[in-house]
């Protein structure tokens, strides 16, 4: 199907690319998402942290990368992300949960969520990121300082000639 995209160059213009979005509008997705996990016996859960997150960052996936080929500098594509982030948290889920909160005690009664396993789910998440990010910067230090020694003992012998402003500095004394 052909979906109408947002524009995401925020020229006004919409490219051909724009118009063909493999992707459905991110209203759809959770009801889409919910009937293909239905169809295929996946669980909620399963279904809401693959399919419904896929499909709803696709889009935006899509317009960032429209943006940052059609911009020179690709801050409209920087943008769109933060953009469609804060979007996505703050108002497709923070929105819903306060109406639905605001009409139930309108009503007199309680609005509550079965949390299911969000607490072990986020623990878990929290873990592996910190632990994923932890290790990629321990290492990258360490190559630093592996490759800085190597060049401080000339095993690796490279130079760097970088460009130096006339009168400011001769190139007899650059230690570099």
């Amino acid at each position: 199907p052909i979906y109408d995209a947002v524009d995401a160059t925020g020229a006004g213009q919409k490219s051909p690319r724009d118009l063909r979005s493999p992707t459905p509008p991110p209203a759809e997705t959770p009801q889409l998402g919910n009937l293909l996990g239905c169809v295929l016996g996946i669980h909620q859960a399963v279904t809401g942290i693959t399919i419904v997150a896929i499909g709803t960052s696709l889009p935006d996936t899509f317009a960032s990368r429209t943006a940052a080929l059609q911009d020179e500098y690709a801050d409209n594509s920087v943008g769109n992300v933060t953009g469609s982030n804060s979007v996505n948290v703050f108002l497709g889920l923070g929105l819903p949960w306060c109406i639905a909160t605001i009409y139930a005690a309108a009503k007199g009664k309680s609005y509550c969520v079965d949390p299911d396993n969000l607490f072990q789910s986020l623990v878990f998440f929290l873990t592996v990121a910190t632990w994923v990010c932890g290790v990629c910067m321990i290492s990258l230090w360490v190559l630093y300082v592996i490759l800085a020694s190597l060049k401080a003992y000339n095993i690796l012998q490279f130079n760097v000639d970088l460009p130096v402003a006339s009168g400011v500095c001769s190139t007899a004394h650059s230690s570099v």
